[in-house]
């Protein structure tokens, strides 16, 4: 595992009906003898109620080499993926949060998030882009770009910054992104350019 890059484990089964019988503390043993990874994807592979560890239980994992960090599971999980994780401040991340549809469920996530965004040596975020790809999925895209990207899958494989929530209502888009933008650096010295798109 010493000379591991990439590790992807995802399944398309749905929340809550993991493919395998490993466990949050199983991956994150993994990772701990995976310095070299430089891309690392992880989607639904555990079950959403896995209390394989308590938050505060685990060491921190140096993953200095890291690029991409791309979390497809629920809010709890994320955030402990986020404290215990330790990433170049230039990392590539991408979250899709299942359990979040309005902004009081994303409180868990804010301060590991503004941490991990506000590190010496991360990037100014200079355009975002918010897209509805369905009635109850929003995602947002933050770019150091100077203007705002195509929408096109293709243009936004590459930005800095990518979340996805799923709210119910309109309100709770509101509440979401008010405070996930207000998590993200921006850099003050360009005028922040930003497109929506249904």
């Amino acid at each position: 595992l010493s000379n591991l890059t990439v590790l992807t484990l995802l399944t398309f089964c749905g929340t809550g009906t993991a493919v395998s019988s490993l466990t949050l503390r199983d991956i994150l043993s993994v990772l701990e003898r995976s310095p070299h990874l430089t891309s690392l994807k992880l989607r639904l592979y555990w079950t959403v109620d896995d209390r394989s560890i308590n938050d505060g239980s685990i060491p921190s994992i140096e993953l200095n080499h890291l690029d991409i960090l791309d979390l497809r599971v629920g809010a709890h999980h994320t955030h402990i993926l986020l404290e215990t994780l330790k990433t170049p401040p230039n990392v590539r991340l991408y979250l899709d949060v299942e359990d979040c549809s309005e902004g009081h469920h994303l409180k868990p996530l804010l301060v590991p998030l503004r941490r991990h965004l506000h590190r010496s040596g991360s990037p100014m975020f200079r355009s975002l882009i918010i897209q509805q790809k369905h009635p109850s999925r929003v995602a947002l895209f933050a770019s150091t770009e100077n203007s705002c990207l195509s929408p096109s899958p293709s243009a936004l494989d590459n930005v800095q910054f990518s979340t996805s929530i799923y709210p119910h209502h309109q309100h709770q888009i509101r509440s979401a992104l008010s405070k996930l933008i207000h998590a993200l650096p921006f850099d003050t010295s360009v005028n922040l350019e930003s497109q929506v798109y249904n």
